[in-house]
């Protein structure tokens, strides 16, 4: 170290332990500082070396954020188990609430029929059917009521586009097909008593363009109706029922035939 026009010497002793940040910032700002040969470290030269090792160790070691870590392999399969688990208790509870969504909305569907049957019956003083369907229950005095809709069952009569042609005074359907309320004669006064929203397709929940009115699972409703005014519907598959008119929905496993497939059948009536 110079000191006036003396030069002296500093004499250092390397020791490992004692080269920390104070030591490092004051050999930065120090630059006639000399060093006696001595001890020190192997391999580490005098003066700028000796500053440029002990500068870029205490950096490594000062900027810990320098060195960005990522997820290893099992944290990154914690998380995975994590989402996993709740999906797996989320999905039932979503299609839970589907499933709901669709029971009420059949529910309300069935009820606006039953209220469009009854007003139609109101205004004409009779139920709605073709003149074909008119025509069976006259001849089988036994067991006169109607059933629509029935699927894969022998004896019901057609299916429920017969009645909502009717009903919603419709001369042909959506596939062009003529209904048999063609020229309006089953509703001379041309009342729509009933409004369905249109299906995507004749497989889906809605009115398809056959005519066919579909529950929220894509299954026809089945509509009985009482046609020898008694208030007793004789529906095909449930027997008596004490109502005017009587409809019901295979329900979500679209299925019936026995308790346990008929469980979850929807019904207007109790």
């Amino acid at each position: 170290m110079r000191k006036g026009n003396t030069l002296k010497h500093l004499r250092v002793t390397w020791l490992e332990e004692s080269w920390t940040q104070p030591f490092v910032k004051a050999f930065r700002k120090s630059r006639h500082l000399t060093m006696a040969y001595g001890t020190r470290p192997s391999g580490i030269k005098p003066m700028k070396s000796a500053y440029r090792f002990f500068s870029n160790e205490f950096m490594k070691s000062a900027s810990p954020l320098r060195q960005q870590r990522g997820f290893t392999l099992i944290e990154m399969l914690v998380v995975i188990a994590i989402i996993a688990i709740l999906a797996g208790l989320l999905i039932p509870a979503v299609i839970t609430a589907k499933n709901k969504s669709k029971i009420t909305k059949a529910k309300t569907e069935m009820e606006g029929l039953v209220t469009a049957i009854k007003a139609y019956e109101s205004e004409y003083n009779r139920m709605p059917a073709d003149k074909a369907a008119e025509q069976v229950s006259v001849a089988n005095p036994a067991n006169p009521d109607l059933t629509y809709g029935l699927p894969l069952v022998p004896g019901s009569y057609g299916t429920n586009n017969l009645i909502m042609a009717i009903i919603m005074d419709m001369e042909t359907y959506r596939n062009n097909e003529q209904t048999v309320n063609a020229g309006h004669v089953r509703n001379t006064r041309k009342h729509p008593f009933y409004t369905a929203k249109d299906a995507a397709n004749d497989k889906a929940s809605g009115l398809g363009s056959d005519g066919v009115l579909r529950d929220p699972w894509g299954n026809p409703y089945i509509i009985t109706v009482d046609m020898n005014d008694d208030n007793l519907c004789k529906d095909f598959y449930y027997g008596d029922i004490k109502a005017d008119v009587a409809v019901w929905s295979l329900g979500p496993d679209g299925q019936f035939g026995d308790a346990g497939k008929d469980k979850d059948n929807i019904r207007s009536w109790k």
